[in-house]
Parts: structure tokens; C-alpha cells; sequence
């Protein structure tokens, strides 16, 4: 209710507003896509010369990444875990040009050894860590603080402040 009404950005708007702002963009996967799906994002991203600005963020999906490599050999793809030496093994073989990257939830989990591990495998390693109020910010901010510590090369966060974190 507190929202009825509020128009928001299509996605090819918002695409075009990265574009203008000139900030990356980071399309997470909150539901099934289809090889449709994913063509159309993908036309809108390369429309406006952001494929090369994007990272594809929770495609666990196979199927969904191979669509995605296939449209875009150099596409930037994210896997919610953290690294360990099983899943260095299922990605290395994809993680070619800006590859694959592991984005694991700061909460559960992660472990300097884990980030150190992806790290030295050739993987980028972020975290990620959302919905949080202010009762919350110190908390999670030490867990950021730690992760940075720990070597992680991206954090993604709907907390528009957390560089008061910093």
C-alpha cells in the first residue's frame, strides 16, 4: 500500500539510465528464465553497449548461463555460493574472459580461506548482504568490513550508504 500508484523504471529505462549515470549493471535472476527471457534482456543490455557493464548475478541455471555465454562469450556471470574446491572445479572450464565470479551471502558461510581460495583460482569473489534496516548497520557493517578484510573484490548490497560503513 505504502507504494501503490509509483511507477518504476521498465528495465530497458533503467539500462539506459546506467548508461547515462555511468555505473555497472547487475541483472539478478529472482525467478525461472526462459531462452526468450534472457534474448530479450540481453538486447536491451547490448542496445545501449552495456553488455560489456554487466554482470548476470544468481544463474546457478546451467542451461541459463550457457544461453547467456552463448549470446555473449565474454558475458560476466555470478553464482550465489561461496568458493570451495568443488565448485572451483564445476566453473573453471566457463571461466573464460570476464567469466564467472562467486558472490556468496556475507552472512553464511564465508571465510577467509574460502575467498582466498577462489581468489588464487582466478575467480573474483564477492559478497553480498541485503535487507538490513539501521537497528541492523553496525552489525553488518563489521561483517562488510570483515569481508573487505578477508580480499573480496565487490560487495552488492540494497544499502545505499553502506560507504558510511567506511
Amino acid at each position: 500500500e505504502k507504494f501503490a500508484g509509483t511507477q518504476i523504471l521498465t528495465f530497458e529505462e533503467w539500462v539506459l539510465l546506467c548508461k547515462r549515470l555511468d555505473i555497472d549493471i547487475y541483472v539478478d535472476r529472482k525467478f525461472s528464465y526462459t531462452d526468450e527471457d534472457i534474448e530479450n534482456l540481453f538486447s536491451i543490455v547490448d542496445k545501449y553497449g552495456m553488455k560489456d557493464r554487466t554482470s548476470w548475478i544468481n544463474i546457478n541455471n546451467v542451461l541459463n548461463a550457457r544461453k547467456i555465454k552463448e549470446l555473449d562469450s565474454n558475458a560476466r556471470i555470478g553464482v550465489l555460493e561461496h568458493p570451495s574446491q568443488n565448485a572451483i572445479k564445476r566453473y573453471s572450464p566457463y571461466n573464460t574472459g570476464r567469466g564467472y565470479f562467486f558472490n556468496g551471502n556475507a552472512k553464511e558461510n564465508m571465510t577467509k580461506e574460502s575467498i582466498e581460495l577462489g581468489i588464487k583460482a582466478g575467480f573474483e569473489v564477492e559478497v553480498w548482504y541485503v535487507d538490513f534496516d539501521s537497528t541492523q548497520e553496525e552489525q553488518i557493517f563489521k561483517i562488510l568490513r570483515q569481508a573487505i578484510e578477508y580480499g573480496v573484490t565487490g560487495i552488492t548490497t540494497d544499502h545505499y550508504l553502506v560507504n558510511d560503513a567506511f
